[in-house]
């Protein structure tokens, strides 16, 4: 039996023989636990979306600022809007 079998077998008899010491419904949570991980192993992983903090919220959204045109470019410019936001 090779190192790495030897290792693997090692590892599920640990595993086994301290699942064994718990009461069944603590031995329910780590059946749960484990299909989790099954779970979670199957989907893909996450993609990492390419962040450019350099940018800021009026940088990528400045093509639609006034893009109304009837009303005010900045509503900042009227108090009505700004009533309740501590200002």
């Amino acid at each position: 039996m090779s190192n790495l079998a030897t290792e693997s077998t090692n590892l599920e008899k640990a595993i086994t023989a301290k699942i064994r010491k718990l009461p069944k419904d603590k031995q329910q949570q780590i059946l749960d636990f484990a299909d989790f991980l099954l779970i979670k192993l199957q989907q893909p992983e996450p993609k990492i979306n390419n962040y450019q903090p350099e940018m800021s919220a009026y940088d990528v959204a400045k093509d639609f600022a006034g893009c109304l045109g009837d009303g005010p470019e900045d509503l900042s410019t009227n108090p009505q809007y700004m009533e309740g936001l501590g200002m």
